[in-house]
């Protein structure tokens, strides 16, 4: 009877999220975004469909934590070179130890803002929420996060990062840093106006939890100015209430449509 159970609840908690994805593809679409279904499951495949792997060649995994999707990358894109951003210490040791050697992936102790210099980070109860901004005090959901410390760490844009390492264009750009991918985004802007970053998957927000709070909705109309579509969305959150938390999204630049 509990197998069964929770096979039902998984069923349920996918019908939700597909609901949710409708909705939001509705509400996007109403607004005048460029919305394009690829694949629901796995927004790499979703890259294959416009870019053959061997034609990827240069990844930044923003946000990287322990390296999971530096990993997928490395399987999924053969001929790429990865560079990874990870600036909460503990996280980084597992990160560089993960891929200590190995050709194609670049690891950095660094975080990604919209500046260049030294930045508070905060690290939380949770390593998964550590991020370059604090919890917000008007938070929708209160109580359910903390801040053990804070340190210092160092912080560049990705437009300085890349002409710095002599890095022309980026295929894919993912970025997950907890509440700051907008900081991200700021940073490179020269990247973006200038069409050399084929795509970007972004973490979206649309319930405050950090400050100041960048709502997902703001980071598409920022890439949209840029001649970025929407594709797709992956991977929904749903707070206690209902909403839709968070997700990730999938955009491409129309040079590579």
């Amino acid at each position: 009877m509990g197998r069964w159970s929770c096979a039902w609840g998984r069923r349920l908690n996918e019908s939700r999220a597909m609901r949710l994805q409708r909705v939001v593809r509705g509400l996007l679409w109403s607004l005048g975004y460029d919305i394009r279904r690829i694949t629901a499951r796995d927004p790499w495949l979703a890259v294959k469909n416009f870019l053959e792997p061997a034609k990827v060649h240069t990844i930044f995994d923003v946000g990287a934590f322990v390296g999971d999707f530096t990993a997928r990358f490395l399987s999924q894109f053969p001929q790429a070179q990865i560079y990874a951003f990870e600036p909460s210490p503990s996280q980084y040791q597992k990160l560089e130890q993960r891929f200590r050697g190995h050709p194609r992936v670049h690891t950095f102790p660094i975080a990604i803002s919209d500046q260049e210099g030294m930045g508070r980070f905060f690290l939380n109860s949770n390593p998964a929420t550590n991020s370059l901004l604090s919890f917000s005090n008007h938070a929708a959901y209160p109580g359910q996060f903390s801040t053990n410390a804070t340190l210092s760490v160092p912080i560049t844009t990705l437009d300085l990062f890349c002409r710095k390492h002599n890095i022309s264009t980026i295929d894919i750009l993912k970025v997950d840093v907890q509440g700051a991918d907008m900081l991200v985004l700021k940073g490179a802007e020269n990247l973006l106006r200038t069409a050399n970053i084929a795509f970007v998957y972004v973490e979206l927000l649309f319930v405050p939890v950090y400050t100041p709070h960048y709502d997902g909705l703001s980071v598409l109309s920022y890439l949209e100015q840029f001649g970025y579509s929407l594709l797709n969305f992956y991977d929904f959150g749903i707070a206690p209430d209902g909403r839709i938390h968070q997700c990730d999204a999938l955009l491409i630049h129309r040079k590579v449509l």
